[in-house]
């Protein structure tokens, strides 16, 4: 029997293999219609798109092993036999990335090896234009699939709490209503006696546990034997640092994952990664915004993905203009100023969705209604 955790990581799975088909489709067909687009348009000699789309379907094996390297890469909550908690938004979207790369740089070699008599029927720079989608549009599917099993209230992994302080409070305020951890919170213990049930919500607010739906199962004696009882691995500890200490040895007798948080927002672990110096273990962050070379290559990427997007869009472009024209008089752009960078004032260019006069429209609307325009 499948248990929460693991039904969890099928599913993310398959949003990343959905994720490699949906990408090489969209590349392939996009590339076969931009080249047939200027093909017809002035450049009969277009070598863009002269192939048959059939041709890349022998290629649906990328999918499994973008799961694979993405399996190696903790992109399924750590081991996805036993999986814990994930990863943040960013350091999965920078693995997603890599594995991409990687996958699709594979994808390339083979070509290179396997189809030279096929010159002109496959095409690396599909390939290419699915990795730079692929690593831009992983992560959106991921949240498609977690939103889903949120929905279905399956794939949650089940976990307990010890301490019902502040920290636990935070905690269970971070979890409620969001789909990403995809952590269950069954039940709380605090104390180390049992106590009445006013005495409780007076010392650790139980209402709000009440309201989330998290039960009281016990003093922090019982933890062990009531996880053991409802099969749960993974222990948050929201307690006193020398409780902690104490239960250790205790909780390593039966939880997989041990999750220690001493205090709330005590400080910053965006960018941190652990370190330990002879057994002694801490937290090293990392300001990377300090970094000229990760500035640099943050530059060169957004570069790259602007540039692959505007060739992707191109029939788009030119699509847009032809509606705009067909379906309103005036102009098909629209500018307006906006504060940039350490405040500089910039103008932006978009395509015109709105009436000519706008703006005026807008002040208009703004000086009948002091409730809009205070909000």
């Amino acid at each position: 029997m499948f248990s929460q955790g693991r039904i969890r990581v099928i599913a993310l799975a398959v949003a990343d293999a959905l994720c490699v088909v949906a990408m090489w489709a969209l590349a392939a067909y996009g590339y076969w219609a931009l080249g047939g687009f200027l093909r017809t348009h002035g450049w009969p000699s277009c070598p863009w798109g002269g192939y048959e789309l059939v041709e890349y379907l022998r290629f649906f094996p990328v999918a499994f092993v973008f799961i694979g390297v993405n399996a190696a890469f903790d992109l399924y909550h750590g081991n996805w036999m036993y999986p814990s908690s994930p990863l943040s938004p960013v350091e999965e979207f920078r693995r997603l990335c890599f594995s991409s790369l990687l996958t699709h740089a594979g994808a390339i070699a083979y070509m290179a090896f396997a189809y030279q008599s096929m010159e002109g029927r496959i095409s690396r720079a599909v390939c290419i234009y699915a990795c730079v989608l692929t690593s831009v549009g992983a992560q959106s599917f991921r949240n498609w699939m977690r939103f889903v099993l949120k929905w279905l209230k399956i794939g949650q992994i089940p976990v307990v709490m010890a301490g019902g302080g502040e920290a636990a409070h935070q905690f269970a305020a971070a979890l409620d209503g969001d789909p990403y951890a995809g952590i269950r919170i069954v039940g709380y213990f605090a104390g180390t006696e049992k106590i009445g049930r006013k005495r409780r919500r007076r010392a650790w607010n139980e209402r709000d546990f009440q309201d989330r739906k998290i039960a009281y199962l016990g003093t922090l004696r019982d933890i062990v034997p009531q996880s053991k009882k409802r099969d749960i691995k993974m222990l948050v500890a929201c307690q006193d640092d020398r409780l902690f200490r104490a239960q250790m040895d205790e909780f390593t007798t039966w939880f997989t994952y041990v999750v220690y948080l001493p205090a709330a927002r005590t400080f910053p672990v965006f960018g941190a990664r652990a370190v330990s110096f002879d057994g002694v273990g801490g937290l090293e962050m990392v300001n990377q915004g300090r970094m000229k070379v990760k500035r640099f290559q943050k530059r060169v990427i957004d570069g790259l993905l602007a540039l692959v997007a505007f060739v992707a869009f191109l029939p788009a472009f030119i699509a847009i203009p032809v509606f705009i024209k067909l379906t309103s008089r005036g102009p098909v752009f629209y500018r307006q100023r906006r504060l940039g960078r350490d405040g500089r004032e910039f103008y932006i260019w978009k395509f015109r969705s709105m009436y000519i006069d706008a703006d005026r429209r807008l002040k208009a609307i703004l000086a009948a209604n002091p409730a809009a325009a205070k909000e």
